[in-house]
């Protein structure tokens, strides 16, 4: 009752915008095969009015829910992409006969306080517009990884809805004649552009697809890239063995190439705005800059530089398709492998300037290799400043930390910062779930660094209360779901408690 009232004078103040013509248009690319994911997907909306596509990167999620929503059936229906909650709960009044459209659901840091609010609001949405309505469709796809641990949070029975409207990939994998039909498709729609020689062996390429040790990218986008590379050198089979280097390696050349460096300042631009969710007009060049600086700070401008913001939006153009697509007149890099790469570019290329400014949402997914001792300080002058914001969750799931290097590096300087440590005991703001260091510590599996913790919380007599932090990080480890069961997260009995009740998935 509280969270429809609550729900329903939200309703009132917010308007919602249209966002479609330029996001279904960025998306057609006239060679789209109907697999039995896309048509399991569509059934699911048709039947239950809502459907959850779930997969990895590049398995063709957005362009199945695209082709959904230029499907026939939906002709004459009105489509709504939406990026919020606050969104979907103003749509709850809205018309019969209109689909609307989540891209990836919960993306993002796993452990973000708005959660909450959008599983309340697509409850809310579900039982007021799609279930007594049944003109009302709403289609969502999420990533793998991040469903899964999402889900754990919030679902009161997962079941629910893993039974009613999830769809996932892993369910209808993608048969050989499916994958040849995708390559062929993409060949096909590229040849024109790029020259791709008519002897392709697409029966060798498949075979290597399976072999290959990055899985987690899907087939759709590895052999999309594969069509428009332009360069035979690049075409080859790391594209569907090692998709990752690929892209790397394409960015770097991208920006090598140029002399002018206006593509390595496109990319940085749109890195910043992709992150932030906002967006600048590449024809306006000290805007852009502008834009970079009230992000960062003219120091981060200086030491980027060179830097190039005159002609980006022609840049942009001859980038389309290959980097970046444009969406409704805005220009985006084009998945989120291709995010990865331009970050990885700028943090080997301009590491000081990379660990200083940039958001901590890119800067934790950069993997951070072979860091020189000498570089390490600047590294942890960041993650000091993050702690004492009291983003401990945050700074802990940094990638870097899975170098052991690195961790025994922050355990030897609260060595000799004790003060430092005083911030690791405050309650966690980033996550929304308030545990201190020593639970993200053990939750996120970093014995050295909790050794260090509790080694400080013994000379400072909060030993049991955060030997029981690490206990119940140890379990929420284990169960995603068992973070919520603590009501009072500073009472050390209730801890206790439900370290000792603790059963696993199994039961035991």
């Amino acid at each position: 009752i509280c969270i429809h009232r609550y729900i329903t004078g939200f309703i009132n103040e917010f308007h919602v915008s249209e966002k479609k013509e330029g996001y279904l248009d960025s998306y057609e690319d006239g060679c789209f095969v109907k697999t039995r994911l896309f048509q399991e997907t569509k059934t699911i909306l048709k039947r239950q009015g809502i459907a959850v596509l779930i997969g990895h990167q590049g398995s063709g999620k957005t362009s199945i829910a695209v082709n959904i929503m230029n499907d026939p059936d939906y002709k004459n229906w009105k489509k709504l992409k939406i990026t919020s909650w606050e969104e979907l709960l103003a749509l709850s009044k809205t018309e019969n006969d209109t689909l609307i459209y989540i891209d990836n659901l919960f993306d993002g840091f796993l452990y973000h306080r708005k959660l909450e609010e959008w599983w309340h609001s697509l409850c809310f949405f579900y039982f007021e517009s799609i279930q007594p309505r049944k003109t009302i469709h709403l289609l969502i796809t999420a990533k793998e990884e991040e469903i899964k641990t999402s889900c754990s949070f919030i679902f009161a029975d997962k079941n629910t809805p893993e039974s009613i409207c999830f769809v996932r990939e892993e369910w209808y994998p993608l048969t050989d004649y499916e994958k040849k039909e995708i390559f062929e498709s993409q060949i096909n729609h590229a040849k024109d552009k790029t020259k791709i020689e008519k002897s392709v062996d697409t029966v060798k390429l498949i075979s290597e697809y399976k072999e290959g040790k990055e899985r987690l990218i899907g087939f759709p986008l590895c052999a999309h890239m594969y069509a428009l590379e332009e360069d035979q050198t690049l075409r080859d089979s790391t594209i569907f063995t090692h998709p990752r280097s690929y892209v790397r390696r394409q960015i770097c050349i991208k920006i090598k190439n140029d002399a002018e460096n206006v593509v390595k300042t496109l990319l940085l631009t749109l890195l910043f705005t992709n992150s932030q969710n906002c967006t600048v007009d590449l024809k306006y060049g000290d805007d852009c800059k502008n834009f970079l600086a009230q992000q960062t700070s003219e120091e981060f401008i200086t030491k980027m530089q060179p830097l190039n913001f005159h002609d980006m939006h022609s840049k942009a153009e001859a980038l389309q398709d290959e980097i970046l697509i444009k969406n409704h007149n805005v220009f985006e890099l084009k998945h989120q492998i291709y995010i990865e790469g331009v970050c990885d570019y700028f943090f080997r290329t301009h590491f000081d300037a990379v660990v200083q400014y940039f958001p901590l949402d890119i800067l934790r997914n950069c993997e951070m290799h072979d860091v020189p001792n000498d570089q390490l300080e600047t590294i942890k002058t960041r993650l000091k400043k993050e702690i004492r914001k009291q983003a401990v969750s945050e700074v802990f799931s940094w990638k870097i930390f899975k170098n052991q290097k690195f961790e025994q590096y922050v355990c030897d300087e609260l060595q000799k910062e004790e003060g430092f440590m005083d911030d690791l005991f405050s309650p966690d703001k980033s996550s929304g779930f308030g545990y201190p260091a020593s639970f993200w510590a053990s939750k996120l599996h970093l014995p050295k660094l909790l050794k260090e913790i509790m080694n400080i919380a013994k000379r400072k007599e909060q030993e049991n209360l955060q030997f029981y932090y690490a206990m119940f990080g140890e379990c929420c480890a284990q169960n995603e779901n068992y973070i919520t069961v603590a009501r009072n997260k500073q009472d050390v009995d209730i801890l206790q408690r439900c370290v000792f009740t603790f059963k696993t998935s199994d039961g035991y």
